[in-house]
């Protein structure tokens, strides 16, 4: 039983628990909402807590409120943590990486040779009171164990499963017009499903997974009286990535080796600390967490898995214009860059996707009072494919996030299929309906885009790319997994 809850803010009723039986515990009703594991374990989150959580919890020995006790949700910065472990793919090879909050790194056991874990940086950022290790797998591992956790590597051959996923975070924002308050402790279709999203992630058990950006959502407080989102945390600190990103994936890190896109929610103006701290794919610079130092733009880059080849490249920076978008001028000009530096990196593949967060050639229904009701998102981007003459000629595929939903484009005059998968978890756009494509034509026009080849399905998911023999299929799954729809890739001619 739970002998004694008491509350560390009763205006926003929040909770600690100061002691905790587990197996009574089980039979209580989980009547007390909270959006971070720190606050209480005793008190239930969105999913059920189960013994082992309990032992984590006794051996930690104190659960306290970490969000919202004697301060606002943007200064705190600290979340109660288990450790967090996971592989991805960098330019030089596969890193393993595992966020503590303990002293020093773990070590990791490599094939049974024990290997040290290095930090990342000698310091984290203000407000992110954990510590970030790193291995550089060797080339040709075959099993890595991080303390008690097994983190999967990337195959030996050409991968026959890979899981695309894209928006995650439960989205809090507001400007002077505008109040936006996702209900992240609800993981129902109405709310914040990503829970939901990353454990049907996990269920299929694929070789890879590819994030399209955008993690971190939590960037307001929480109305007053707000039910739905009573507690979280906010601001671009540790609390909020852990509610957001790795408290509700953490059965899905480990599942397979991940290569993680930059969002524009990670740009330099916003959740920038975390991406750096956590995912980017690069050694970090000297004094990293200097706003100076902050990268706008990084480097494309090249992973290869087996006879999969993958180029990454970072659009999360794009400077706001009218609306409708225009191009920017210096943002045509880095990102004509990037791509001539993509065909560098693709000229000995004879088939690559290209994966980035903004698509290329994307259609976003506004909500009302947020511009025209349809407009052609990233005129920037066209400007700098047209200025490089087109995307090379090996990339059939175009993956990307950004719109909070799924959309397939095909193209008649030789450029990639486009696909934007952007419904992993944070509040869906509206969706692009016939009648606005019929009464904006000059939206589709920029877009070069007939639109008999564009199918959209506003609903959260993800998606699965099958592959048998020399072929791809995509499936675009629902929240739970279930499949929606289905279609093949395309190769290079």
């Amino acid at each position: 039983m739970v002998d004694q809850v008491k509350p560390c803010n009763p205006r926003r009723r929040e909770y600690y628990c100061d002691v905790i039986n587990p197996r009574e515990f089980r039979n209580t009703s989980p009547t007390i909402r909270t959006s971070s594991r720190s606050q209480m374990y005793a008190c239930s989150h969105h999913r059920s807590v189960g013994l082992n959580s309990w032992v984590k919890a006794l051996v930690v020995g104190v659960v306290s409120c970490a969000v919202g006790c004697g301060g606002d949700g943007s200064t705190s910065g600290t979340a109660d943590t288990d450790r967090y472990a996971w592989t991805q793919l960098t330019p030089s090879g596969v890193s393993a990486r595992v966020v503590t909050t303990d002293a020093a790194c773990p070590d990791a056991m490599v094939d049974g040779a024990v290997m040290a874990m290095d930090p990342r940086a000698s310091t984290s950022p203000s407000g992110f009171d954990v510590r970030v290790c790193e291995l550089a797998v060797p080339e040709g591992a075959q099993t890595l164990v991080v303390g008690e956790q097994s983190l999967r590597l990337p195959p030996s051959d050409t991968p026959t499963k890979v899981v695309i996923v894209g928006d995650t975070g439960c989205r809090i924002k507001q400007t002077d017009t505008t109040v936006i308050a996702q209900a992240c402790n609800d993981n129902s279709d109405q709310g914040w499903p990503f829970s939901r999203v990353a454990s049907a992630i996990a269920a299929e058990n694929p070789e890879l997974i590819f994030h399209m950006g955008d993690y971190h959502y939590r960037e307001a407080p929480c109305p007053d009286g707000n039910e739905g989102c009573e507690g979280s945390p906010y601001g671009p600190n540790w609390a909020s990535w852990h509610a957001d990103w790795f408290e509700p994936g953490e059965q899905l890190l480990p599942v397979a080796p991940w290569v993680f896109t930059r969002g524009n929610h990670e740009d330099c103006g916003r959740a920038w600390l975390g991406w750096f701290l956590f995912m980017d794919a690069s050694p970090l610079p000297t004094d990293p967490w200097n706003q100076d130092n902050c990268q706008q733009f990084t480097p494309p880059y090249r992973v290869a898995v087996g006879d999969l080849s993958v180029a990454v490249m970072d659009s999360s920076s794009i400077p706001k214009s009218a609306n409708p978008p225009t191009p920017d001028p210096d943002a045509v000009a880095e990102y004509a860059a990037q791509l001539t530096a993509i065909a560098a990196l693709l000229a000995d593949d004879s088939n690559a996707w290209l994966t980035t967060h903004r698509p290329f050639w994307s259609p976003r229904a506004n909500l009302p009072g947020d511009g025209d009701p349809l407009v052609a998102i990233e005129t920037t981007l066209i400007a700098a494919i047209e200025a490089t003459g087109g995307l090379p000629p090996q990339v059939p595929l175009a993956i990307a996030g950004h719109v909070h939903q799924f959309q397939k484009m095909t193209f008649d005059d030789g450029r990639p299929m486009q696909l934007a998968i952007g419904g992993g978890g944070t509040q869906l756009a509206p969706p692009v309906t016939s009648d606005a494509i019929a009464t904006y034509p000059e939206v589709f026009g920029t877009l070069g885009l007939d639109p008999m080849n564009f199918d959209m399905f506003d609903e959260f998911g993800f998606v699965v790319a099958t592959r048998v023999g020399d072929a791809w299929t995509a499936s675009l799954r629902d929240l739970d997994g279930g499949e929606i729809t289905s279609f093949p890739l395309p190769a290079a001619p």
